[in-house]
This record gives C-alpha cells, structure tokens and sequence, in this order.
C-alpha cells in the first residue's frame, strides 16, 4: 500500500509540473501575438518550441490515461491474433515527422507475416513508446534498427528497437529488467527532449498483462536495445 501511494504522489508530480509549463507557454505566445511585435524568424522559433513542448504534453497524457484506464477495476486487455507488421506500420506513419526531425535512419527488418497473441492497441502502444525512446535518445544522424528473433526456451517472439545513442547506466539496465517495477526515472534526450518516466513504466504494466515482457541491454555510450517478448499465434 505504502508502494502504491508513492507511485500515485509521483503521478501527480509529474502532473502538475509538466502541465505547467505548456500552459505557460501558450499564455506567454498568446501575448506576443496580441502585442503585434513579433517578426516572423522569432515567430517561427516560437512556434517550434510551443509544438515540442505540446507533442511532450500529448504524450504524456495518452500514457497517463492509458496507464488511469489500466488500473480501474476490470480493465483487461483484449486478446487475439495480431498482424506484427500492421500494428509496426501505424507506428512508423506516426513517427515520421520525429525521425526527418533528428535526419535518423531507420533499418526495418521485421518479417511480413509474424503473428503474435495480445491486445493490438496495447502491442502498438509499447512499440510506439519503445521507438519514441530510441528517437529521444539518439543523435542527429543516427541510425536505428527494428528487427525481431525467436526465443526458442520459452517459443516467444521478441521484437527489438535498438538505437546507437547515450546508453543507460547498469543500475537503471538491472532496474527495467526487475520482475516488478513502480517508479522508474526519466532523463533528457540528446535534443534536451523531456521524459517522465510513465511510458516505459506503462509498456512492463501493458506486457505483463499479456503474459509478455519488457527487457532491455545497454551499455553507456555506445546505445541500448528495447525488446518486447510475446507468444506467438
């Protein structure tokens, strides 16, 4: 219980400290924009820097109120066969724009017709977190991977992002990789994209309820890989 109240009291942090700023933002654009004195090269950073801090707003509530839904009594997930390819192609449609942003190249080299047993909306949920993650990290330039393997121990499908990008320290590695996980902190990405820390927390929350599984190898420096490991169809 005393776990439990944590996690709610670092939701509400995160809460009411990243709602803040993009709603100041907003108030501070609207009156530059009421006063007039504002040429069109600064209008145009200004604009830039209003839409990262929204994209981040926006993300941060989909997995809020993904993770809100998730914890409500009788929420289950929805299990079927699914279409990995389908679900992987709505997710790099979505992504586009934050890859041509960072100028990252992408090497898809997921199969065509692998079928795995779970809730699609969740699968492309934890896929879009894990790539969103890949992005942040990532220099400009980069290249990313996206491929899978079969888990012949245990005859799981395991899909893996991985980036060429900062790395994460062996703690937070041996964190992530733990069975349970509440909390898990955020940090800056190499264009001082912010986190909080919610999404990765939500994929582990989403894949368990799958009877699937969030893991990950890293080594500072030289980049990290992100798999998610599901039953096949």
């Amino acid at each position: 219980l005393e776990a439990l109240v944590k996690v709610k009291d670092k939701i509400f942090s995160i809460v009411s400290h990243d709602m803040r700023a993009p709603i100041n933002s907003l108030v501070a654009f609207g009156s530059l924009l009421e006063e007039d004195e504002i040429g069109q090269e600064k209008l145009a950073k200004y604009i830039d820097q209003v839409k990262g801090t929204l994209d981040h707003t926006s993300s941060m509530m989909e997995n809020l109120l993904n993770w809100s839904a998730s914890q409500m009594q009788g929420f289950a997930p929805v299990i079927q066969a699914v279409l990995l390819n389908e679900v992987v192609a709505n997710v790099l449609a979505g992504a586009e724009p934050a890859l041509q942003k960072k100028k990252l190249q992408l090497d898809n080299r997921l199969a065509h017709d692998v079928r795995v047993v779970g809730d699609r909306n969740m699968i492309e949920l934890i896929i879009r977190n894990l790539l969103n993650n890949a992005i942040k990290f990532s220099a400009q330039g980069a290249r990313l991977e996206l491929f899978q393997a079969r888990d012949q121990e245990s005859d799981m499908i395991v899909i893996s992002v991985k980036d060429h990008g900062v790395g994460l320290p062996q703690s937070k590695v041996d964190k992530i990789n733990a069975a349970s996980v509440l909390t898990l902190e955020s940090t800056y990405g190499t264009n001082e994209e912010k986190g909080t820390g919610l999404g990765l927390m939500l994929c582990k929350h989403f894949a368990g309820l799958m009877k699937g599984r969030i893991s990950v190898t890293s080594r500072e420096g030289e980049g990290s890989v992100f798999s998610l490991s599901m039953p096949l169809a």
